[in-house]
């Protein structure tokens, strides 16, 4: 009896309003599933005779049960995300661990092969050194991967010390040698100033947002790096003069494995290093944030790290 009304586009115009439908004609009625005053789905009945108080309440026991699924649909999804994480921090770990036994092969390998022929031309000479920079360069990045899995995964421990600013972003700056560590320059009085805390942890988050900013600015344009003191805290300011962030990625550029979608193919990267930083700078009790205002007309991106300084 009720083939000649649109019951699916009924049940949807319900959802949406939250309104009882009534067709007498068909002896059609059609009510509304909510809980806590959200319509959630809607339930139809040819021919009822049920009272409205029974009515009603079939309609709460449906919607209860409807809400007991969408809760355990919502748990199920989120431990899925948490062990998929863990998976990942798991996975990173076990990769740059393997990555090590090459890695110290090749540069035994690059040192042997100066030894035994130290007379060797000038081509062999810079072919050796290339392999051992290289072997160098990787070992370091399979040990920074080590230490984000550490801390992507929450085990981290940190070996607190007494070094200064200066000191950690002179040790960032090694990193780029030859590739943009003369595009980084300083500024400010502040670079004496004494923090205890974990400096190899620090050290890499601020290579990882030095690596930001030479990446997604020219080679023409300076890296400034800014440091002041704010209160009790060393700020730590690093600005660019890229394309800037648009305003649609500035709540996510800090989320995990998020990359602009613009820059993907153009500028290489895991979308991890943001957040790493950002992480090591709070377990520090400190902060990395974007900040806006202080790179005055023109473009580009500032990063400011905010980090408890020694009270001593």
């Amino acid at each position: 009896m009720a083939d000649s009304v649109p019951v699916e586009s009924k049940l949807r115009d319900t959802i949406s309003t939250g309104a009882h439908y009534r067709d007498d004609a068909q002896d059609l009625d059609i009510w509304p599933i909510s809980l806590g005053g959200s319509p959630m789905g809607a339930l139809a009945a040819v021919g009822n005779r049920a009272s409205d108080g029974a009515v009603q309440s079939m309609l709460n026991l449906v919607a209860i049960a409807l809400e007991r699924v969408r809760t355990e649909e919502a748990a199920t999804r989120a431990e899925a995300s948490r062990q998929s994480e863990e998976f990942k921090s798991t996975l990173l770990d076990a990769i740059a661990h393997e990555f090590k036994t090459p890695l110290t092969s090749i540069k035994a390998a690059a040192t042997g092969l100066r030894m035994i022929d130290p007379t060797a031309k000038l081509e062999h000479e810079e072919l050796t050194s290339i392999i051992e920079e290289e072997a160098d360069r990787l070992s370091q990045l399979v040990t920074e991967a080590v230490k984000m899995a550490e801390v992507d995964a929450g085990k981290v421990r940190l070996r607190r010390g007494d070094v200064t600013a200066g000191a950690l972003l002179d040790a960032a700056k090694t990193v780029f040698d030859g590739r943009g560590a003369d595009r980084i320059q300083a500024f400010g009085k502040h670079w004496d100033t004494r923090l205890v805390a974990d400096k190899d942890l620090l050290n890499l988050a601020i290579r990882q947002v030095l690596d930001n900013a030479l990446k997604y600015s020219t080679a023409a344009t300076a890296v400034v790096c800014e440091c002041g003191v704010e209160g009790g805290f060393l700020t730590i300011r690093i600005s660019d003069e890229g394309p800037g962030i648009p305003e649609r990625d500035q709540e996510r550029i800090f989320d995990k494995f998020y990359r602009r979608a613009n820059t993907r193919d153009s500028v290489s990267g895991t979308g991890l290093g943001l957040h790493i930083a950002r992480e090591i700078a709070r377990i520090h009790d400190g902060d990395l944030f974007l900040e806006f205002g202080t790179v005055a007309a023109r473009r580009g991106a500032t990063f400011c790290f905010r980090l408890p300084k020694d009270r001593k």
